[in-house]
């Protein structure tokens, strides 16, 4: 016989000898207990899930939104990502390229860096040097990967997205040539630490930038306010 823990189950097993495993499955206290879950599909990339769950004597329901269409179980791991961010630097990195890009969630431009959905068949850094080109128009031999970081969830209380990061470098005196798609409105621009931590304090660009970009209040992505705070951080030492 024997007792082992098995995700948030405590199981008991008696295997003794002439006789069939008895289990007995203890489930832990306080723990939610997925009961079910219904697929709603919204289109071909995304669908509405409805699950329930149980925790000791309530029920507890939750909508979320994945791009993971089709699921048959609620059983998603880790480090699998379904998108990229990338985040570009100039050579000596005194300088981090960002993008004004229009969202329609948000009906709004906002400040972010290139980004992307990962293609079947790609690994997340083929994904970031083809978003880059289309976005920004930098070839693959023309970028310098410093770094990247596993996926991680993108907003957890809302869908089970996950993005990696790549961190890149460049030659910011190269002025290429956007390969966007039809419905793509973005902009790219670089600035300078200074510029970036005034635009952290306040919400607003330089106002040259916000001349050239045409944009007064903006909003920024979550994952470019952290990696922009960095910058600045790193710079001011």
């Amino acid at each position: 016989m024997g007792l082992f823990c098995d995700k948030n189950r405590f199981v008991y097993t008696n295997l003794n000898m002439g006789t069939s495993p008895q289990t007995l499955i203890l489930f832990r206290k306080g723990v939610p207990m997925l009961k079910s879950f219904i697929e709603k599909p919204v289109s071909k990339f995304i669908s509405l899930y409805h699950a329930v769950f149980q925790i000791d004597n309530t029920v507890k329901e939750y909508d979320y939104v994945s791009r993971n269409v089709g699921l048959k179980e609620i059983n998603q791991k880790p480090y699998q990502s379904n998108a990229v961010t990338i985040f570009v630097f100039n050579q000596n990195k005194s300088k981090m390229l960002l993008i004004k890009e229009f969202r329609f969630p948000i009906n709004n431009y906002v400040i972010a860096s290139p980004a992307g959905l990962i293609d079947e068949g790609e690994d997340f850094k083929t994904a970031a040097l083809r978003e880059l080109y289309e976005e920004i128009g930098y070839r693959p031999e023309e970028v310098t990967i410093t770094s990247t970081l596993l996926p991680s969830y993108s907003s957890v209380g809302l869908t089970d997205e996950q993005t990696a990061s790549v961190f890149v470098t460049v030659d910011d005196s190269i002025k290429p040539k956007q390969n966007l798609e039809g419905t793509e409105d973005i902009e790219y621009f670089w600035v300078t630490p200074q510029e970036a931590q005034h635009f952290l304090e306040t919400g607003h660009l330089a106002e040259y930038l916000s001349e050239q970009l045409k944009v007064d209040e903006i909003g920024i992505t979550a994952r470019t306010q952290l990696v922009l705070k960095d910058f600045v951080e790193k710079n001011s030492v």
